[in-house]
């Protein structure tokens, strides 16, 4: 996996309509899943917000939240893959006790904006900062092959 870091804070306008690009251009990556999203700091998963992807791919996200996240701020998403740990079994070689079901993304946002007139709801995109190898293997897989 690429080193996705980056330093600034700032994202220009090319970096967002590449992100985009990506986003809209990737292999059915309209699948609606369920999102959980927080600001990333050192507290609980409880003060989550829950929403649903519009768009998805392994190096970007596209979302509906009631909240409004600031360009630039890094996020901790959840995501809801069906059948998750079924999934990345076939990808690892070792066994838990419990059975994980989400996928754990940290993202960047790099736009923000009002879902509709009036709507209170806003979308969000945001670049993948951080993704383990084999979750994103398990991803790509997922929206290419179903």
């Amino acid at each position: 996996m690429q080193d996705k870091n980056q330093s600034s804070v700032e994202v220009n306008d090319k970096e967002k309509e590449a992100i985009e690009e990506v986003l809209f251009d990737y292999p059915k990556s309209n699948k609606r899943l369920e999102v959980k999203v927080k600001k990333y700091e050192f507290m609980s998963d409880k003060d989550a917000l829950k929403g649903q992807t519009t768009r998805l791919s392994p190096e970007a996200i596209e979302f509906r939240s009631s909240k409004d996240f600031e360009v630039g701020t890094l996020l901790k998403i959840s995501l809801s893959v069906p059948n998750y740990w079924d999934r990345k079994q076939q990808l690892v070689n070792y066994g838990r006790i419990d059975e994980p079901s989400e996928l754990s993304i940290l993202a960047k946002v790099v736009k923000s904006s009002k879902s509709g007139k009036r709507s209170r709801n806003r979308m969000v995109v945001a670049k993948t900062v951080n993704i383990a190898d084999v979750d994103e293997k398990l991803l790509e897989e997922f929206l290419t092959k179903g």
